[in-house]
């Protein structure tokens, strides 16, 4: 029996993250499950998918991503790829926004995962990491200034750790999201929805689904000569101004 690969999904309990985690187990891949205050929702995952695939390993786990001197992982072993699908946006007028919400995003979208992969590094003997940024983190966005800004850092932070950790080799990757028909979106009124989906070129929501096929893909060995890229699923909306 061939050994089963091990990813660490960050955020495996959202819309984005649940797609992910079932895209690799039906891959074979055995996973760690992140969640904050979603417990019901990991217990569930973890029974769903143990009783699927009962020759993998689901394991949940709890932590609060914003406390970074709490941020150890002495129950994770030797790791083939992590996968950071966490987080949350801020939609508020860029005057009314303030500097501990700006603080906050950057240590759940910047500070987190670098104290993160500072720690797992000595796991991560070879392999992938993807983070799930946004398109706004390239093209700005109004009402989400804070959101966008922090984004661009993890743009930032993924092309810069690709280059330092090429040589292991650790390949670090994007996908940049555009509209995904997923939880972050809920703030949106249907007004909103029907504005932005008429700016999409293909002219609907993506899926977490199709994200998760992304990062399917970058974990996959068919990548093995692709790093510090991000990858836009957004239905075209990045060619938009």
């Amino acid at each position: 029996m061939t050994k089963s690969k091990f990813v660490c999904i960050f955020g495996a309990t959202g819309s984005i993250g649940q797609a992910c985690v079932k895209r690799l187990a039906s891959e074979g891949w055995s996973v760690y499950l992140h969640y904050h205050q979603s417990n019901k929702t990991a217990t569930f995952l973890q029974q769903e998918l143990t009783s699927q695939y009962p020759h993998q390993h689901f394991i949940p786990f709890q932590m609060d991503l914003s406390s970074l001197e709490q941020l150890e992982f002495p129950f994770l072993f030797e790791l083939d790829a992590i996968v950071f699908a966490h987080g949350q946006t801020v939609y508020e007028e860029f005057i009314a926004t303030s500097t501990v919400t700006t603080q906050n995003l950057l240590t759940t979208y910047l500070l987190a995962p670098q104290e993160i992969l500072k720690k797992l590094y000595p796991k991560l003997k070879g392999g992938s990491v993807v983070l799930i940024g946004s398109i706004f983190g390239e093209k700005g966005a109004a009402w989400e200034v804070s959101y966008s800004a922090a984004k661009a850092a993890q743009i930032g932070l993924m092309k810069s750790i690709a280059r330092e950790w090429a040589a292991i080799p650790i390949r670090v990757n994007m996908i940049a999201a555009g509209y995904i028909n997923s939880s972050i979106h809920e703030h949106l009124t249907e007004e909103d929805e029907q504005v932005s989906i008429a700016q999409i070129p293909l002219k609907r929501k993506g899926t977490a689904e199709e994200v998760a096929y992304g990062v399917s893909f970058l974990v996959s060995d068919a990548s093995s000569f692709i790093t510090g890229q991000s990858f836009a699923i957004d239905g075209g909306w990045n060619l938009i101004g």
